[in-house]
């Protein structure tokens, strides 16, 4: 478990100069603590910039927010949190931070932005947060004793604990219904996958459960994810390009449009998945993939099944893909078929040997891919 000062980075004040909007020295950092990189800084301030230039969604990511907003986004590996305040459009409170918990850190900023907006001096503000940094919790008396703590909130079980975010599987196995297999196939084959929807809140419900679909691997998911992309920054979209796989969220619909960056691009708004041209030979369906998706569409629809039943569905189907893939790898080196198969031991499987599995084009194609994404194929073979 991390303590704090190994989550929290920096905390800042930014402050818009005028009315105008000039890209050139319009943000004033009137608070800082205790430093930021130039190279940091510069990203901040053109991504506010381009927001306020571009972006319908800055005064209400959701409805029921009114004219206050909270963003997060991703540079490399920092994660950097932004929320504004209807009563003081001028101002924006800024928290850099190691981990991926937006839940967590708009608690947080809700507090100082809440006491800010009370005339709360500076350096009392920055007391609370030296005080969590040191202590993992705080107690704030200008806002009624109002609690906050770091220990035992969402990041400190890894930000998709089952409790927080399984139970919008089913939501999306219901929503998708048979489709659901091109998001299961693309997260087990490590696809680029891009998401749409103008509503913050389900963007991050989405894509906080899509791990669930993968739950077999030991990586951590937070580093496949790219939320709150801004197309009108280059910085974040040639990071992202050079990226093998990854999931990246939206705001901007004409995303679509940009095939370059998705093998398979998804308007949750619409309820509609896209794959692109480049990339339709890998998605190919196969009668497998048709009784995987039965499966988990039957499993989603029953009334008396819960989020541990969906989950142990997917994880079932993907155990059985992956034996599959080790009894393949077991002929290779002429081994029992029946013998028992340890799923973590090391096994390398070649396109020859898939090919003399006798199996069909399609799903000759999805196992290769699946054993690259699984890091057992022999590339040098291909």
């Amino acid at each position: 478990m991390k303590k704090a000062f190994e989550r929290l980075i920096s905390f800042h004040l930014v402050e818009k100069r005028d009315e105008e909007i000039d890209e050139l020295g319009n943000f004033l950092w009137r608070w800082t603590y205790p430093t930021i990189e130039n190279s940091v800084r510069n990203f901040i301030e053109r991504r506010l910039y381009t927001k306020l230039m571009h972006s319908d969604h800055l005064a209400s990511n959701d409805c029921d927010h009114s004219q206050d907003y909270f963003d997060f986004y991703r540079l490399r590996s920092k994660w950097i949190y932004v929320r504004g305040e209807s009563n003081n459009k001028r101002h924006v409170l800024i928290l850099l931070a190691n981990d991926f918990c937006p839940q967590t850190y708009r608690q947080l900023l809700d507090t100082f932005i809440k006491m800010f907006v009370q005339n709360t001096p500076l350096k009392i503000v920055l007391h609370y947060y030296l005080t969590l940094m040191i202590e993992g919790k705080i107690v704030v008396k200008e806002l009624a004793d109002l609690q906050f703590s770091l220990s035992g909130l969402e990041c400190d079980n890894g930000p998709l604990s089952i409790s927080s975010n399984s139970n919008s599987l089913k939501k999306i196995i219901k929503l998708f219904h048979l489709d659901v297999i091109l998001i299961y196939t693309a997260l087990l084959l490590k696809r680029k996958i891009v998401v749409y929807h103008h509503s913050q809140s389900k963007l991050l419900e989405f894509m906080s459960a899509l791990p669930f679909f993968v739950s077999h691997r030991i990586e951590c998911p937070d580093d496949t994810f790219y939320p709150n992309l801004d197309l009108h920054c280059p910085e974040q979209i040639e990071h992202i390009k050079g990226q093998a796989h990854y999931i990246a969220t939206f705001y901007d619909s004409k995303v679509e449009e940009h095939e370059d960056l998705y093998d398979m691009y998804v308007n949750l708004a619409a309820v509609e998945i896209t794959i692109s041209h480049k990339s339709r030979e890998v998605f190919s369906m196969t009668k497998t993939h048709k009784e995987i998706a039965m499966a988990l569409v039957r499993v989603a629809e029953n009334e008396s099944s819960n989020d541990e039943n969906v989950i142990n569905e997917i994880i079932k189907k993907t155990s059985e893909l992956r034996n599959s893939l080790f009894q393949i790898a077991r002929k290779n080196l002429n081994d029992f078929e029946n013998e028992s198969i340890e799923i973590n031991m090391p096994q390398r499987i070649s396109r020859k040997t898939l090919k003399q599995s006798i199996l069909s084009p399609n799903l000759e194609m999805f196992f290769w891919n699946f054993a690259i994404a699984e890091g057992m194929a022999d590339v040098d073979d291909h």
